[in-house]
């Protein structure tokens, strides 16, 4: 996933925070899990990184994104590995969905792609049918090879679910645009209709008066239901085909810390400026065989982020290097609720977790930084949660 940002800004990981009660809670006594490799895939292009976009429900064949130089690539394969396609997508053109390619899904017999600005729908060659204009504002982000379209059932017909943004008179300083927020929207492609789905409960952190500039969902479907975590929340929804709230679960992070917001108008805006706690921050949610895994860091408070920081000696790089390594990823485990295993750690060759498929599989990215030196193809990790006996 690239981020690419459209609004400048400068201190969002030193913002205004506050700290969570610790959420832990007793675990069961008898197993633990852990997150094991059990294959992996090769894939021969010039590059090192790639996200598994889409799994078919069916076939279990994979669509993966990368980029070589310049140009987006899809690569259609098999679960095991083997080409099936390969598609260089355009920038320009009847068959581009817009100068950058944010997402691709599978979709009846053949693939939409969600670009800047439309989504296209391709048959299996990948020749265009059809293009669904997006009116939607992005309001300041656009995703790179991030998983913001997934097949969502709703009756007897298959509708695309997506993250894009927001239509709204209003802005993120303002109370009324979080008052109508919706996290996704439902898009009937033969109508080539967008529909709100998925709206904030009433005490969400969101609702209280706080501007948040950049709020982004992860999210998971699964037939005619739909996980969502919004990125620096603690609450995982569960809505309908509808978009109806299901299920609201509070999540078991340890120590995170939580963002506040900022003050809305203009004072947001030079709030920014100003050092703060480094907040907690979710970096992927999967739900595999009826376990939700969340990966995330807690964050830092202040005081230690300015003794990381030091007398303002130390370049970027070594000080990013540094803050990372004092807020390192980890890995929640949840069921039901409830915090089912602590201390889960992936392997070191691993890099970032992209789909999971509906035996169990997570699909996973190469840790490049582990490496010793550039490797020659683009390598995929099939991943599984697997339950020990904790006396092991």
């Amino acid at each position: 996933m690239k981020p690419i940002l459209l609004l400048l800004f400068c201190a969002v990981l030193f913002c205004s925070c506050e700290s969570s009660e610790n959420l832990s809670r007793d675990f069961p006594s008898t197993l633990f899990y852990s997150i094991q490799v059990t294959d992996s895939v090769e894939i021969p292009t010039m590059s090192a990184y790639g996200t598994v976009l889409s799994v078919h429900p069916v076939s279990n064949d994979i669509l993966v994104h990368t980029s070589e130089g310049n140009q987006s690539i899809l690569f259609h394969l098999t679960e095991h590995g083997d080409l099936i396609r390969r598609f260089v997508y355009p920038t320009e053109g009847p068959a581009s969905a817009g100068s950058l390619l944010m997402s691709a899904e599978f979709w009846e017999d053949g693939y939409a792609i969600m670009g800047y600005g439309s989504i296209v729908v391709y048959d299996a060659q990948f020749e265009p049918l059809q293009r669904i204009p997006i009116s939607q504002d992005l309001f300041g982000m656009i995703y790179e090879q991030a998983n913001h379209m997934q097949t969502l059932r709703q009756g007897n017909e298959n509708k695309l679910l997506i993250f894009y943004g927001q239509e709204t008179p209003y802005n993120v300083t303002q109370q009324e645009f979080y008052d109508h927020f919706h996290m996704l929207s439902v898009v009937d492609v033969e109508e080539k209709r967008f529909q709100p789905y998925g709206f904030l409960h009433q005490e969400s952190m969101f609702k209280q008066g706080r501007a948040f500039y950049f709020m982004r969902p992860f999210y998971q479907t699964s037939g005619e239901q739909t996980r969502v975590v919004m990125q620096r929340d603690t609450i995982l929804y569960l809505f309908d085909a509808s978009g109806k709230e299901v299920q609201r679960t509070k999540i078991p992070f340890d120590d995170y810390i939580i963002f506040k917001g900022y003050t809305m108008g203009r004072a947001g805006l030079d709030e920014q400026e100003k050092p703060g706690d480094m907040p907690g921050n979710i970096l992927t949610y999967l739900h595999v065989d009826g376990i939700d895994l969340i990966r995330y860091t807690s964050g830092l408070p202040l005081e230690r982020v300015e003794s990381i920081r030091g007398d303002d000696s130390k370049d970027q790089r070594e000080l990013a290097q540094e803050l990372r390594q004092a807020n390192p990823y980890k890995i929640l485990l949840m069921k039901d609720g409830q915090r089912i295993s602590t201390d889960v750690q992936l392997p070191a060759r691993v890099g970032s977790l992209s789909a999971a498929d509906k035996n169990g599989t997570i699909w996973a990215s190469q840790n490049v930084n582990a490496l010793d030196e550039e490797p020659e193809f683009l390598t995929l990790y099939k991943l599984r949660i697997v339950p020990t006996l904790q006396d092991e």
